[in-house]
């Protein structure tokens, strides 16, 4: 046992200096390609090759004057009804489909409008020869929205100069407004079509009860038929009341009469006569 004023001497131990082993190295690769080599990239794209987008942002919606909607005037004829928003889904998918595209490319030149800043090649359209390469770089540079419970189209166009996106959210709006006027004059086309033609069968109509109306009063001899039928009516309701008045009669006589009393055989041929005449 120690004694208690003993003291404990202490050796110094002597730790050998580790070197770096493979692990430490491949962790140290990984964090540099993971985070250190990306965001340098990041870095060097966005500051020194990344060109700078304008976008232009417009709403409108579909409207008319004669219609609540320019296609309402069908619902009449084909029993469908066609409401606003029906109308702005139509131009969401005219705006970005590709007859919009070459609508535009031929006015405006597209290709070369995506292309102003070529060193930007990841934003930038770059060759696209193919129509459908453009129309998929269009969805990418043009965003639809519409609002299902008013109909407001929300459109935004995006450039590389904020005159080409204004220029754009400006042809857009214009190939919009001459779709929905196409789609206005044939559906008024298509009514008159309609209106027309039930006028036509209407007036064949007319004339084929016309010639039966002529025949009648050929065969009938009768100048207006409508006047006869009206005349006959009257006679017939006098008749069908003196009927009755002498039925009456002959009723309440033969409460006290005979039956061969010579006043109820009187009453009876009167009624014979009477029902004969009807």
């Amino acid at each position: 046992m120690l004694k208690p004023d003993a003291k404990i001497a202490l050796m110094p131990v002597l730790v050998k200096k580790t070197r770096p082993r493979k692990r430490h190295y491949l962790i140290l690769s990984s964090f540099v390609v993971m985070f250190v080599l990306p965001f340098a990239v990041a870095v060097a794209y966005l500051f020194g090759l990344s060109a700078d987008q304008y976008h232009s942002q417009t709403a409108f919606s579909v409207r008319s004057k004669e219609f609540a909607t320019p296609l309402d005037v069908l619902g009449a004829f084909t029993q469908t009804g066609n409401s606003t928003t029906a109308d702005s889904e139509i131009l969401n998918d005219y705006i970005l489909s590709q007859p919009m595209v070459e609508a535009l490319d031929a006015e405006f030149d597209l290709r070369t409008m995506f292309n102003r800043q070529p060193q930007d090649f990841i934003f930038s359209l770059r060759d696209a020869p193919a129509i459908e390469d453009l129309v998929d770089y269009w969805q990418r540079m043009v965003s639809v929205s519409v609002d299902s419970s008013t109909g407001v189209i929300e459109l935004s166009t995006r450039a590389f100069s904020a005159q080409d996106s204004h220029l754009l959210a400006q042809a857009i709006i214009a190939k919009s407004v001459a779709l929905i006027n196409d789609l206005s004059r044939i559906a008024r086309e298509d009514a008159t079509k309609f209106a027309r033609e039930d006028l036509e069968t209407a007036e064949i109509r007319l004339k084929a009860i016309r010639l039966k109306v002529r025949n009648f009063r050929n065969a009938a001899q009768i100048i207006d038929p409508q006047a006869d039928i009206a005349s006959q009516m009257g006679v017939l309701s006098a008749l069908e009341n003196q009927l009755a008045d002498a039925l009456v009669e002959r009723e309440v006589l033969l409460t006290y009469a005979e039956p061969d009393d010579p006043r109820a055989t009187q009453l009876n041929r009167r009624i014979q006569a009477i029902r004969s005449q009807m």
